[in-house]
């Protein structure tokens, strides 16, 4: 009887470690149904949706990537990045951002391509999320390729600074340098807000910590990114107020300053010695000042390119 009775405790053991995955994986929200249902919400059961997904989603790695496969493909079966329903197509967005697995990495670039702004937010962070997954399955070009991409053409500062945040936490640097050139490229033709130019900064510190350590050719490219989004900065500025003297506030200029000054010290970083002198003055001044540095169309090169001769004047 003792004997029976232990054998009956083992085989219910075992029958519930074979269950257990089972039950799981029933507990799940099945994607079909959720993207259906994501169709419709709105408010707070939307979020609700969300949260269930989240809670019910499979922990096992291969398993919850599957399970984030399968979502990303009902949704997009379901055009639900496209939605009319705001509520539901940003939850569903934000499902796939929060569920941090590599497999969500392409929903993420159709999520970056959205025309709603808080749809593209989650998508930059979706891939700050899962940067260190896109590491280890070696597929950070694929993601820096979509960043670099939207961040080329976004004009929320909230989203580009996310989409910043996103490149340096997938650690590829000549992304980020071709992150703040894509910064600098649209302040060629238009003053950016102080909104950008905090983001502008927030890039040139973040490369300052990695300029030191940088390949030869990989310091020409930093230089020529940091230089171009500085001298644009100033340039932008000082045309506007020609226009009109009293077009923008003092704290403005104090944006441009932090950015030049983060320039400024990046350079000195890339160069291995204070070759640059900080720049503080007004925006004229500063101007002149920056030109000699960075060089211009107008006065040629300038003492950056003694040091680092293939940079290009801005």
């Amino acid at each position: 009887m003792q004997l029976r009775r232990r054998w009956i405790a083992m085989a219910l053991v075992a029958a519930a470690a074979f269950m257990t995955p089972l039950a799981a994986l029933a507990a799940t929200v099945d994607p079909e149904t959720a993207a259906t249902k994501f169709e419709g919400l709105k408010g707070n059961d939307a979020v609700k949706l969300r949260e269930e997904i989240l809670k019910e989603a499979p922990t096992d790695i291969i398993a919850r990537a599957d399970y984030t496969t399968k979502l990303a493909d009902a949704f997009r079966s379901h055009n639900l990045l496209t939605s009319q329903n705001a509520d539901g197509a940003l939850n569903a967005a934000m499902t796939i951002a929060q569920i941090h697995t590599g497999s969500a990495d392409k929903y993420l670039a159709e999520m970056l391509k959205s025309d709603n702004a808080a749809v593209r937010y989650w998508g930059a962070k979706g891939y700050a999320g899962i940067a260190t997954d896109l590491i280890n399955l070696k597929a950070v070009p694929n993601a820096t390729k979509a960043l670099i991409t939207a961040l080329a053409v976004e004009k929320s500062a909230i989203v580009k600074r996310e989409i910043i945040v996103a490149l340096v936490k997938l650690g590829d640097v000549d992304a980020l340098i071709q992150g703040i050139k894509a910064l600098a490229i649209p302040m060629l033709s238009a003053a950016p807000d102080s909104q950008t130019l905090e983001v502008a900064k927030y890039a040139l510190d973040q490369l300052n910590t990695l300029a030191a350590g940088l390949k030869p050719e990989q310091k020409s490219q930093a230089a020529e990114a940091a230089a171009w989004v500085a001298s644009a900065a100033v340039k932008q500025e000082v045309a506007v107020l020609k226009k009109d003297p009293g077009a923008l506030p003092r704290s403005y200029h104090a944006s441009v300053a932090a950015v030049v000054d983060s320039t400024i010290t990046t350079l000195n970083t890339l160069a291995g010695k204070k070759a640059f002198t900080p720049i503080k003055d007004d925006p004229e001044v500063t101007s002149f000042l920056l030109d000699a540095v960075t060089g211009s169309a107008s006065t040629g090169p300038g003492s950056l390119q003694k040091i680092f001769p293939d940079v290009a004047v801005p």
